[in-house]
């Protein structure tokens, strides 16, 4: 369903996230299309040359052992039009559910929609009702906080991206400076089309890490 430019979306999709073609360290196709709210939209704002987008994602499913959980992300992106283009993007998602022991109510699919939209550190979330007790504001979820910078050169039809990425909840700003590189992911990369009459042919390089950071 779709209003002037913003629209509500339902059924089996996939969906990649992040500026690479081989890897994405949020979310990828790789895994089977799944059942999926999507809200958002549909092409980006524009304003002269700047243009901006935002998506919110929510995907409910079972675990292998048969817990509700819940995939919510928020996907947004800011464009500059120029040469290069340069495109900034933010990503950040939580994997949520009924899976942790003395949960007094049932979670849902709209719990999990607002939990992209909480504060970024633990200590601002003290007075959530789903934090660890007695922690410092500290959550069950598994979230991924990532961004990315990409230019792509029209002259010479070639992307450059970097996108990080991190599973970890930092307590403060504090912790955030001291620890800025904890669990941290990277994805580097390049690539170029060409095309003739009949072909197009795509030339990329991409570096992906993982590594655990100390």
């Amino acid at each position: 369903m779709k209003y002037k430019n913003l629209a509500i979306s339902y059924g089996k999709m996939s969906h990649w996230w992040g500026p690479g073609i081989f890897n994405s360290i949020v979310l990828s196709s790789n895994a089977p299309s799944q059942e999926s709210f999507l809200f958002g939209t549909q092409e980006n704002f524009k304003i002269n040359k700047i243009s901006f987008g935002a998506n919110l994602l929510i995907m409910p499913y079972e675990n292998h052992v048969n817990t509700q959980i819940y995939f919510s992300g928020l996907k947004t992106q800011i464009i500059y039009e120029s040469n290069p283009k340069i495109t900034l993007g933010f990503n950040r998602s939580f994997l949520s559910g009924d899976f942790y022991e003395n949960q007094s109510e049932e979670w849902t699919l709209n719990d999990a929609a607002k939990l992209v939209f909480e504060p970024f550190f633990g200590q601002q979330k003290k007075n959530l009702s789903y934090v660890v007790p007695g922690s410092p504001g500290f959550d069950y979820w598994d979230q991924i906080l990532s961004g990315y910078l990409k230019l792509f050169f029209p002259d010479e039809n070639v992307d450059l991206y970097i996108n990080i990425a991190s599973d970890d909840s930092r307590g403060n700003f504090s912790d955030l400076k001291a620890h800025w590189d904890h669990t941290l992911g990277y994805i580097i990369g390049i690539n170029k089309k060409t095309f003739n009459n009949k072909y197009e042919t795509l030339f990329g390089l991409e570096y992906l890490s993982l590594k655990k950071s100390n």
